[in-house]
């Protein structure tokens, strides 16, 4: 009997047990599941910020090729013919909030040449969750030297954002950049207001890089242009929640060319008609080399040619062998010969003294030559071609004390842009 009063016990202390086990069991699940979201599912409530020192409150460190970057960022530029700097800015009109903000600067002022489309910003990678939205914030300011000048184009520089998925981060293989709006440049020592800017993204893999970059359009030099960059966050947000721009790829708007000008200073969209121009010498004016998209074009009577914003091309009195039409180029500080026209002489008698190097070119649609003469404390650079009519010949003609790199670049890309109207 005592065996039969105690046997069931056991059974009933197994069954408690299992049930006790599957609701621990079942607890543990369920808060996991509240814990870690299935894999694709986003989640309902924003996170805190996933960037590092998006405030730049946390210091900075010095990156080769850049400058002085805030930790836990990274910065990329596309070199070329412009000056870059990364900087600690803590110059309080130019920090959104605390002491700190990230300075990228571009400098052309004290080159004679510069490129186009010249970009440098900031990076940083982050884990995500795919499926999940998250939110794109951050503050900035645009300031210049060049603020000013009613001439140029009104959105020569641009900031924009963009992004990528995977482990590696590459800048250059973004596929969408987002102009982030801001069209007000500030006078560079007097800071204005801050822009702001948010977008939202989903997220497709693991990992996320962010990027914040800098755009200079056009080759212009004698410029400084600086971005202060601060607050800037990416937090997680319910895919329904407030509506943010939607992400579109910046285009490239097409080249706005200077108006082609008359000697005198007429433009000539506003001549009745092209052979009231040049008559029966009109010419379509070809695209310029890389470099000169934004060079004024000086029109003569039987030539034209683009030249750098800095120099000031004049029309020379006619003397010597000199016919047709001269012009000095007006290179900034530079007191020698520097010319550009026709002379009777014909081009097949120039015979160059000391060319240590003699170049074939295309000057114009013609054959052309280009000499490099030097002496004992000059150099000269000459380009030359028949003239008018294939009568005499054409020079471009710029003496130096010493050699010049920049100022060979530019004469070389103005030999380019040269027309003839015959």
């Amino acid at each position: 009997m005592m065996s039969m009063n105690h046997e069931p016990r056991p059974r009933y202390a197994q069954r408690n047990l299992r049930w006790a086990l599957f609701t621990v069991a079942t607890l543990l699940m369920a808060g996991s599941l509240w814990l870690n979201p299935l894999p694709g599912q986003a989640t309902t409530k924003p996170v805190g910020n996933l960037l590092v020192n998006g405030g730049f409150e946390e210091g900075f460190t010095y990156r080769d090729g850049c400058g002085h970057v805030g930790i836990g960022w990274g910065c990329f530029t596309n070199n070329g013919q412009t000056l870059y700097g990364f900087y600690d800015d803590q110059w309080q009109p130019v920090v959104y909030r605390g002491s700190h903000s990230q300075l990228i600067e571009m400098n052309t002022e004290n080159l004679g040449v510069a490129d186009p489309d010249r970009f440098a910003g900031i990076y940083q990678t982050v884990r995500v969750q795919p499926g999940a939205a998250y939110v794109f914030s951050l503050h900035g300011m645009i300031r210049t030297t060049d603020n000013a000048n009613a001439d140029r184009d009104p959105f020569r520089y641009r900031v924009q954002f963009g992004w990528s998925f995977g482990p590696k981060a590459d800048w250059q293989a973004v596929q969408q950049w987002v102009d982030v709006g801001w069209n007000n440049y500030e006078e560079r020592l007097s800071p204005g207001r801050f822009n702001s800017f948010s977008a939202k993204v989903l997220a497709q893999e693991p990992q996320m890089t962010v990027y914040v970059r800098l755009w200079k359009k056009w080759g212009d030099v004698g410029e400084e242009i600086d971005l202060n960059l601060d607050n800037i966050s990416l937090v997680g947000s319910s895919v329904d929640a407030l509506v943010l721009p939607t992400l579109e790829p910046t285009p490239l708007p097409p080249s706005a060319p200077t108006p082609l000008r008359l000697h005198g200073g007429t433009p000539v969209a506003e001549l009745p008609t092209p052979s009231s121009v040049y008559g029966r010498r009109f010419v379509s004016v070809p695209g310029g080399p890389p470099g000169t998209e934004n060079w004024p074009r000086l029109i003569g009577d039987y030539v034209g040619f683009a030249y750098p914003r800095t120099w000031q091309p004049d029309r020379n009195e006619l003397a010597g062998n000199a016919v047709r039409e001269e012009y000095r180029l007006g290179i900034p500080n530079l007191i020698h010969e520097q010319v550009i026209g026709f002379s009777s002489i014909p081009f097949g008698d120039l015979q160059p003294p000391e060319a240590v190097l003699t170049s074939r070119i295309t000057i114009g649609g013609k054959e052309g030559v280009k000499w490099l003469r030097q002496g004992p404390n000059y150099i000269i650079h000459e380009y030359c071609t028949a003239g008018y009519q294939n009568q005499g010949s054409f020079c471009v003609r710029v003496l130096l004390p010493t050699s010049s790199p920049m100022i060979e670049l530019q004469l070389d890309r103005l030999v380019q842009t040269i027309v003839f109207y015959e």
